[in-house]
């Protein structure tokens, strides 16, 4: 059994999220609230990838993994969390995080799902090969083996 996540087959941008903006194939550009486009050198302090194996962890809509490949990429691997509980963020306490936990997480954990729904077709639409795992950032497991370039967002 792989630890790798299966596709899924979305279809329907109403599903998705994008937290990058991505130009996709037959759908045009997606607006997200970043914009990389032309920067991934400047992102990742002008470290090569090609040729080399890539671990893009917090990979929200894709981008970072999906450029990595097109900059030639041997491997990439797409990291995120399994579960919205995993996320931590500073305890402000006007935020829906502190004052009201479980709604937090079902209303959050909704928009995640949307992020990963878009990370999905533009996996698809970008034709991808890149694996995606989603995990405990503090837990990685052994099998995803060693990657000679880490990006964390």
């Amino acid at each position: 059994m792989s630890i790798f996540a299966a596709p899924r087959h979305v279809e329907n941008l109403a599903d998705c999220y994008f937290y990058h903006t991505m130009e996709l194939p037959g759908l045009g550009v997606q607006h997200g609230h970043w914009d990389l486009r032309g920067r991934f050198a400047d992102y990742v302090g002008g470290v090569e990838v090609k040729g080399k194996s890539v671990l893009d962890i917090g990979a929200a809509t894709g981008f970072l993994s999906f450029e990595a490949e097109r900059l030639g990429a041997s491997r990439v691997v797409s990291f995120d969390m399994s579960d919205v509980r995993q996320q931590a963020f500073l305890p402000f306490k006007d935020k829906l995080y502190s004052r009201d936990r479980e709604r937090f997480v079902q209303e959050y954990g909704a928009e995640i799902e949307r992020w990963k729904n878009a990370y999905w077709l533009c996996h698809r639409l970008l034709k991808s090969n890149a694996q995606v795992f989603y995990g405990n950032v503090y837990d990685l497991p052994g099998e995803l083996g060693e990657f000679d370039v880490a990006i964390v967002g």
